[in-house]
């Protein structure tokens, strides 16, 4: 069962400017701090350097 004292947390990623490969660090150092309640990644996922 989560904290009930663990500060939520809204993880927003710029996909056009981060690397896919730190996604792991970025929510492991979040899940250290508090509970990513809210996730979102955005970009223009229809360009194909996504």
């Amino acid at each position: 069962m989560p904290d009930p004292r663990a500060p939520l947390l809204a993880v927003l990623i710029d996909a056009d400017n981060t690397s896919p490969r730190w996604t792991k660090a970025i929510f492991d150092e979040i899940a250290s701090i508090g509970e990513a309640s809210v996730r979102r990644v955005y970009g223009d996922f229809s360009s194909t350097q996504m």
